[in-house]
């Protein structure tokens, strides 16, 4: 019976799954502030709080990144296949108002026509004099209420050139 129990938690600890962060960039270069869903599951939708051409994505390895042009994970998508960890910057030639990343490297997503269940951004990520900080959302603020603040207080995630910006 206890190698059972030890064979269960093993299973379960090797079994964890992956999460990432999309985030809405609210600047015209993919160093600046943003809106994001940190900690996201696969499959699971963002509602990136509006339309934007550039969304910074921190995925796993033997993934793929998908920008819709509707809210909900709906409308034209584009697929970009990320075959290691990192956190990239996807500039995208038309409007992105929603994203999901999946497992694997699939170059083709297929389309439901349903609005899917979203999350909406839980955290911000603001920048200051070259360093970022991650700045969760107090219950009931919205992301541009967080990013018109002046609070800087917040955990730092990385400097600026620590991702890598694809154009």
């Amino acid at each position: 019976m206890q190698f059972f129990t030890i064979l269960t938690v093993l299973s379960a600890t090797i079994g964890t799954t992956f999460a990432a962060d999309i985030c809405a960039l609210k600047t015209s270069n993919c160093a600046g502030d943003a809106a994001c869903c940190a900690g996201i599951q696969e499959g699971s939708c963002c509602n990136l709080g509006g339309a934007t051409t550039r969304i910074r994505w921190k995925l796993p390895n033997n993934s793929r990144a998908v920008a819709y042009a509707g809210t909900g994970c709906t409308g034209g998508s584009i697929t970009n296949n990320n075959p290691t960890a990192r956190t990239v910057c996807f500039p995208f030639g038309s409007n992105r108002q929603s994203g999901k990343w999946l497992v694997g490297q699939a170059s083709r997503v297929k389309r439901d026509p349903e609005v899917e269940a979203c999350a909406e951004p839980n955290v911000v990520l603001k920048v200051r004099d070259g360093v970022t900080k991650k700045i969760t959302l107090r219950d009931g603020q919205t992301a541009d209420e967080a990013l018109d603040s002046d609070e800087f207080e917040g955990e730092v995630v990385e400097t600026i050139s620590e991702f890598e910006d694809i154009m």
